[in-house]
Parts: C-alpha cells; structure tokens; sequence
C-alpha cells in the first residue's frame, strides 16, 4: 500500500482508550471528535480517522475500509466495534492486522 506510515498507529490509540457508541470520547465520556484534543478514547475507525492526515483523508480512507472489509465483510465497521460481545483485545488485534497490510507494523511486532 501507498498510504505513508504515521507516528502513532491506531492500535496503539485503542490499547490506551477504546469505546463504543462514538468516533471518539473524553476522559469523562463525552462525546467529541477523534481529532479533538480532549479526546482520550476513541473506536477503531476514530482510531484510524485520527492518524490519517487531513489533506490525504479523501484518498486514503476508501483504501483503508477496503481492509477492512477483508475481515468483516458484511458489516459496517462501526457497527462491528459496537457490537456489545465485542472486547477491546478484539478491536486492537484487527487494528493491528490493518496497519500491517498497510505496511505500518511489521508482522512479528
């Protein structure tokens, strides 16, 4: 993939905070952007909103969801984050199965 590698990766975001219901959360559950600077735990696809850059947004993310639809095809991904069986150790583990097809971690890490 073409998509240049970030300084933070998502499954690092998620392991530090994840919800469900919302893009993003603050400290005390309120709702708010993935970008806001108050944001402290976010869902996998706020996880990956956050690291895109703005001006590649546009033509990244299609390349992104297209992964993601490798491993849950028939769902949207935010309903699949949602889903009240749903474990954090989940979202982080296809987080980081995402960034390595993206070429972002290396397999063994």
């Amino acid at each position: 993939m073409n998509i240049q590698k970030p300084k933070i990766l998502p499954s690092d975001l998620l392991r530090v905070g994840w919800c469900q219901g919302s893009y993003a959360l603050t400290k005390s559950d309120k709702l708010c952007s993935p970008r806001s600077r108050l944001a402290a735990k976010w869902d996998i696809v706020g996880a990956f909103n956050l690291i895109i850059n703005n001006h590649s947004f546009n033509k990244d993310w299609p390349v992104i969801l297209n992964t993601f639809k490798k491993y849950i095809p028939d769902q949207y991904v935010s309903n699949w984050n949602d889903d009240k069986s749903r474990t954090k150790e989940e979202v982080v583990i296809l987080a980081r199965k995402i960034e390595e097809e993206l070429g972002w971690r290396i397999k063994s890490e």
